[in-house]
């Protein structure tokens, strides 16, 4: 059986609704419910930068700091469509009370650890050559842009797993569910920078460790932390773009060598195949871990 929070599972809690609907029904109402809390974001974001920054000093980071924060308000939306228009419980979304610092902080070690390992393992292979400390570190966009995706990570696994994926469930098996929102999850990257076939397989295997996770631990604070801290370390501490996006502040440097099969390109970690190892065992672990889980 899955493991169990407060006597009861995060799948008997929402099949008990019973208002589930065909996976193609719920991939419209998912992209018809996202496309316009994205855009409602995107403006917020724009609204900011007018309000607070002349457009002489914007520059990449502020704005990717922006975009991070407008996280805030996504997270907002999608809890108020799920409570108010699906009349979903926060324990469906995956809202456990129970041990939400215990279960955060391990989430966080097990993304901190994931990513190093990968990091370490092109270093072993000479693909990352470690190439000294930032000289020129601004310690406080550091702090910005953890605060910012700690608010990404969590946005994005509520709007994909604690939404989507528990949607679909309803009236699917876990297997389907699984599968559909890691692909749809790797899809949505398709437009950013040095996106390729093999940075698609790593974000679904990316996507479907974080939904076996979850059902695993029958919450979404232990999947928000892992996401979180796979972008902010993989960026701001050892200096790698992040799914396409350059990082402007990290405190550590690699060089990275030209084999793009390894080192990800310019898309990243994400698009190399150390990471698709890395993925591989954790899914293999997650899986075997305490118990089997059933895909039922």
């Amino acid at each position: 059986m899955l493991y169990k929070q407060e006597n009861i599972t995060l799948v008997d809690e929402v099949r008990k609704t019973g208002r589930g609907n065909r996976v193609w029904i719920e991939i419209l109402k998912f992209l018809a419910v996202l496309t316009p809390i994205n855009l409602i974001m995107v403006f917020a974001g724009e609204a900011i930068k007018a309000a607070l920054f002349q457009k002489s000093v914007i520059n990449e980071e502020i704005s990717m700091i922006i975009q991070l924060y407008e996280c805030a308000l996504g997270i907002g939306l999608v809890v108020l469509y799920c409570c108010c228009i699906e009349k979903r419980t926060f324990m469906s979304m995956g809202f456990m009370k129970r041990h939400v610092c215990k279960q955060y902080i391990k989430g966080a070690c097990v993304g901190a650890m994931l990513i190093s390992a990968l990091v370490w393992m092109g270093v072993l292979f000479n693909t990352f050559i470690f190439n000294g400390f930032n000289v020129n570190l601004d310690k406080k966009s550091i702090f910005l842009f953890l605060g910012g995706f700690l608010l990404q990570g969590f946005y994005e696994e509520l709007v994909f797993r604690g939404f989507f994926m528990i949607s679909i469930i309803r009236k699917n098996t876990i297997f389907v569910a699984v599968m559909v929102n890691s692909i749809l999850f790797g899809l949505t990257h398709g437009f950013n920078n040095g996106f390729q076939v093999l940075a698609l397989l790593n974000l679904i295997l990316f996507g479907i460790f974080e939904s076996i996770y979850l059902l695993k631990t029958g919450n979404i604070w232990g999947i928000s932390a892992i996401h979180s801290m796979w972008n902010f370390i993989q960026g701001n501490i050892y200096g790698f773009n992040v799914s396409g996006m350059a990082q402007s502040q990290s405190i550590f440097i690699f060089k990275i060598s030209n084999c793009e099969i390894f080192s990800g390109g310019t898309f990243g970690l994400e698009g190399s195949l150390l990471t698709t190892i890395v993925l591989l065992s954790a899914i293999n672990m997650v899986i075997l871990y305490n118990t089997a889980l059933q895909l039922q």
